[in-house]
């Protein structure tokens, strides 16, 4: 279905469990909404910026808004960064994007987007930018990364009560296309997903499950 960027009727009790959760130590909760945006509903590039794939060098002395370990993690797992350049050639935001199946690293299952489109693993604005058209700078940004490579979706995943970030994609003409939740405890992972045949309990690092995404058909 078409993302209304309404919360839905799990976004409080996810909110409320995540935060008890947290307060236990080697605990975790996590629940998201897995969508997909179409490649002609993103923009055209604002003028007066550029969007660049930065080198692995180029990552390690810039702020992209998440820890060295993580830009690794990444890099490593063959995800590109691609970073928003105003006309002052000021970094304002990072957009990363892979076309191969990607390990989660923030909870351990795989996403797959069946050579059909990109895994978004999100952008990051520094706040300084966030009243500019950065975001749309971006956004037209990873439309180029997907022509170039013949895709026509990116796949994501948002936390079910980012109320800011649903409405972002709905914008987008984003598309619901199921949930996926994760409860961690310790070095043990339960994880569902409407994409899922069944819960899967697995050690983490071990035989995680796939997530097998595709276009929803009433848009094909």
């Amino acid at each position: 279905m078409r993302l209304s960027g309404q919360l839905d009727r799990w976004a409080d009790f996810s909110w409320q469990t995540t935060r008890a959760f947290g307060l236990l130590p080697g605990l975790g909760f996590h629940r998201y909404i897995l969508t997909a945006v179409p490649r002609q509903a993103m923009p055209a590039m604002p003028r007066g910026y550029t969007v660049e794939t930065l080198s692995a060098a180029q990552c390690a002395g810039m702020n992209l808004g998440t820890s060295p370990e993580a830009v690794a993690y990444r890099l490593s797992m063959g995800c590109d960064a691609l970073a928003a350049f105003n006309r002052k050639d000021q970094l304002v935001g990072v957009f990363w994007l892979t076309a191969s199946p990607f390990r989660e690293d923030e909870i351990d299952l795989w996403y797959d987007t069946q050579g059909q489109g990109a895994w978004d693993l999100g952008l990051y604005v520094p706040p300084e930018h966030r009243a500019t058209r950065a975001f749309a700078a971006l956004w037209a940004g990873a439309g180029a990364w997907l022509d170039a490579r013949g895709l026509g979706w990116s796949f994501s995943r948002i936390t079910d009560y980012n109320a800011a970030s649903l409405s972002a994609h709905a914008r987008l003409q984003g598309w619901r296309l199921g949930t996926v939740w994760a409860i961690s405890m310790g070095q043990w992972q339960l994880t569902g997903s409407s994409l899922l045949e069944r819960p899967h309990w697995h050690r983490v690092g071990g035989n995680a499950p796939v997530i097998r995404l595709a276009p929803p058909l009433r848009a094909v």
